[in-house]
């Protein structure tokens, strides 16, 4: 029981981790143009 919980939390974490990734990477292509203009 606890190594299937320990596996399922792992494995979300991993998703969690992928998601913000790809949302901090949309969100740089998004904002250094912003930043280069306001510089």
């Amino acid at each position: 029981m606890k190594s299937i919980f320990e596996r399922y939390f792992v494995e979300t974490l991993a998703e969690i981790n992928k998601a913000r990734n790809e949302r901090m990477e949309i969100l740089s292509l998004y904002l250094s143009p912003c930043g280069w203009q306001n510089e």
